[in-house]
């Protein structure tokens, strides 16, 4: 059995030193993407994306380390987020499932809360609402009642009502879970429409994906693939191809579809191969590689994590796995070694640095983000023999 070089308990206790530092600063608002490697700790009228991944790290610390404080920052973490829904409901997108999966369903499995519960079903609604019947797809961004153009998230995050992304592919957890907690098999035939068209259209001959790919919303005919992030639309944005390796794994598990799993594998095999020299992915997997590179150790954190569990799927031959785990395991060595931030005095939040948020934005670049310290502490919990939150699903 191949394991991590590196002590894993340890680095498991230097990130939960971040999070306690977290459980102060982090009341008015949650933890996004660093500046200068700490986290802004002003209201947020907005939350983000990724509010999510904050009670995700509560969780996740307690299921290892258990401690009042942190279930109490997770349930003051969630509150929020359920008021949230109840404001704006309206204009939630597919991140509804970053956000509510963490935030609220895990709560609702790990300690039997029927508000979060609640809140949970009610984001799961919405995130089933905005599927494309025609199409079979989840629409990424924008509304029925918004102009369909694509702008930046401050102002809306309108975008076209035929593009679905890869990200997705790790937003419906929420779905496999509603299904779980309620009985209604609307929730996973959504789920699993959505996830066959993803396959179908982001997945290229060169191995790769796109990250979005654009149908027409009323015929369901392709109109190609596109960015959001990557440096063009043929290339491989390093964090889409993250979140597929773990969506694929989950949606194997979830769909009962053993290609899922398969295609997984050759993803994170990929993946890990074609990672920097100091073991963490480039942004964009397409472009020159060379020293001056932006890394995204969010992307790798991501790859490792889903790699980890993929590695649980008995469909996946034995030594596919073995070999899996092994480059998984050595690229979570590389983060504890080149991207963990080890000193909490310096009053820098994140669990790692060397992430990448937007790099044709200029935004984020070599900082730490709340996803990125999420995956990287559920890669640890893992490799130590617990399961990450994931597996609620």
């Amino acid at each position: 059995m191949c394991q991590v070089s590196v002590a894993v308990d340890d680095a498991i206790d230097r990130a939960l030193e971040h999070i306690h530092l977290g459980l102060a600063d982090f009341r008015a608002c949650f933890p996004y993407v660093s500046e200068n490697l700490v986290y802004a700790t002003s209201p947020q009228e907005e939350l983000p994306w990724s509010a999510g991944f904050w009670p995700g790290q509560l969780h996740l610390a307690d299921s290892v380390r258990p401690e009042a404080a942190l279930m109490e920052g997770a349930a003051h973490a969630q509150q929020r987020l359920a008021a949230y829904l109840d404001e704006r409901a309206g204009r939630l997108d597919h991140d509804a499932g970053f956000q509510y999966f963490l935030g609220a369903a895990v709560a609702a499995r790990r300690t039997d809360d029927d508000a979060a519960r609640a809140v949970a079903l009610r984001a799961a609604d919405i995130l089933a609402g905005r599927f494309n019947e025609v199409g079979g797809f989840i629409r990424a961004h924008g509304w029925s009642d918004s102009s369909g153009i694509a702008t930046p998230w401050a102002a809306g995050n309108d975008g076209p009502p035929g593009r679905f992304i890869a990200d997705t592919l790790m937003t419906v957890p929420l779905l496999y879970w509603a299904y779980g907690a309620s009985g209604e098999a609307r929730y996973l035939e959504v789920a699993r429409a959505h996830v066959h068209t993803s396959v179908r259209h982001l997945a290229r001959a060169d191995g790769w994906l796109y990250h979005a790919f654009e149908l027409e919303p009323d015929t369901g005919e392709p109109i190609g693939g596109t960015t959001l992030q990557g440096a063009h639309d043929d290339s491989a944005w390093a964090r889409a191809q993250a979140w597929a390796i773990y969506g694929l794994a989950l949606a194997s598990h979830h769909l009962d579809e053993p290609d899922y799993a398969t295609r997984a594998a050759e993803l994170a095999l990929r993946f890990f191969d074609n990672s920097l020299p100091s073991g963490l992915a480039p942004w964009d997997f397409v472009m020159p590689q060379g020293a001056d590179t932006i890394p995204d150790a969010s992307a790798t954190a991501i790859a490792v994590s889903g790699a980890l569990y993929l590695t649980r799927d008995s469909t996946v031959a034995e030594t596919t796995r073995n070999e899996v785990r092994g480059k998984a395991l050595k690229s979570l060595t590389s983060l504890v070694t080149e991207a963990a931030v080890t000193d909490a005095r310096k009053g820098q939040q994140g669990l790692i640095e060397y992430s990448c948020y937007h790099y044709p934005a200029g935004r984020g670049l070599r900082e730490s983000t709340a996803w990125g310290d999420y995956f990287y502490l559920e890669a640890l919990v893992q490799a130590s023999g617990g399961e990450g939150l994931y597996a609620l699903a």
